[in-house]
């Protein structure tokens, strides 16, 4: 169909543990930590720089603290690294899919790291499926 594209990560490489860490990485260019091994080993709040060398965020910004212990480290001159919000002010739509109801879930990157306004999100299926007892 002409004017609708899409995205293939072919040399897509898993660069964290779990999920989270690569979809953050591949969707932001951004670096996840767990809070315990952070650069920041006391109070952090969203902003801060790491200026420890030793770690692998060094020279980076909080960019969010997310549910599950994790902080997400970007930039320090990006100010909104989300493909989709990139995407949504050069005027594209944008889809994401999952295959469960994941609203609530602290396990996901959608509305815990980055607020995902997509334009389509078919998850909503699942969740209105969740909500109904079939036999």
């Amino acid at each position: 169909h002409r004017g609708v594209c899409g995205v293939n990560f072919s040399k897509f490489g898993v660069v964290g543990p779990n999920s989270v860490s690569n979809q953050v990485a591949s969707l932001s260019g951004c670096l996840v930590t767990h809070r315990h091994l952070s650069c920041f080993k006391k109070k952090i709040k969203v902003g801060d720089v790491c200026e420890d060398p030793s770690v692998h965020e060094f020279g980076m910004k909080v960019q969010s603290l997310g549910p599950t212990l994790h902080t997400v480290y970007c930039s320090v001159n990006s100010t909104d690294p989300f493909i989709y919000d990139i995407a949504r002010q050069q005027g594209y739509l944008t889809f994401f899919g999952e295959e469960f109801c994941y609203n609530g879930s602290p396990w996901v990157v959608q509305d815990n790291v980055f607020q995902l306004n997509a334009n389509f999100a078919p998850h909503k299926v699942f969740c209105r499926l969740a909500q109904h007892a079939f036999p």
